[in-house]
């Protein structure tokens, strides 16, 4: 006989068959930053006592997605494919969306982590404008260092605006995308259209 708590997790379970059998998705978990030396979650040395949330997410960008980019956290109703992650695109209309730092190299049509939350020290930075331990940072597909990189927004934290994603924990003043260490404040921010 099946006990009615088993039968109830079946209902509720999305459709696994595309999906991880190690982690459902969507599941978000906490990982420890490892010092200086960490680049992936994978990383088990020299924990520092920071961290991160992350989530677990399908890439249906349609190309692999890389390491410290950020990427667009989306419901596309696609069973077996949800919650998905997609390169933020340049619109017309402007409204709040969920941004992810990508842990990982991904692959195509996998599942992997994307941090949503908390100190993430290989985010991708755009320094062309040069950014200082503090600024706010915002999402921009357009930038000299590439696209789906953070930028330089209005200033320090006191001037913290709507589009704001993360707060800058070390500077970044390279003219191109370089890997910086940020806070990710956690919410959607206003998707600065460039």
């Amino acid at each position: 006989m099946i006990s009615s708590f088993y039968q109830a997790e079946l209902l509720l379970r999305p459709n696994l068959a595309a999906q991880p059998t190690d982690v459902v998705p969507g599941t978000i978990k906490f990982f420890e930053n490892k010092g200086a030396d960490q680049t992936t979650a994978t990383n088990t040395e020299n924990v520092d006592g920071t961290g991160y949330w992350a989530i677990r997410a399908f890439n249906n960008d349609g190309a692999a997605l890389a390491v410290g980019k950020v990427y667009e956290l989306q419901v596309g109703g696609t069973d077996g494919k949800d919650p998905q992650v997609k390169k933020f695109v340049d619109g017309t209309t402007v409204i709040y969306r969920q941004g992810v730092v990508a842990v990982n190299a991904t692959a195509d049509q996998t599942w992997d982590w994307f941090a949503l939350k908390g100190v993430v020290p290989f985010a991708l930075v755009d320094g062309t404008t040069d950014v200082a331990v503090g600024d706010c940072l915002k999402i921009d597909t357009n930038s000299a260092g590439g696209v789906n990189v953070l930028v330089k927004s209005a200033g320090a934290w006191t001037t913290l605006t709507n589009q704001d994603f993360a707060v800058a924990m070390a500077a970044s003043t390279a003219d191109s995308a370089n890997t910086t260490k940020v806070h990710l404040l956690g919410g959607p921010a206003l998707f600065n259209q460039t």
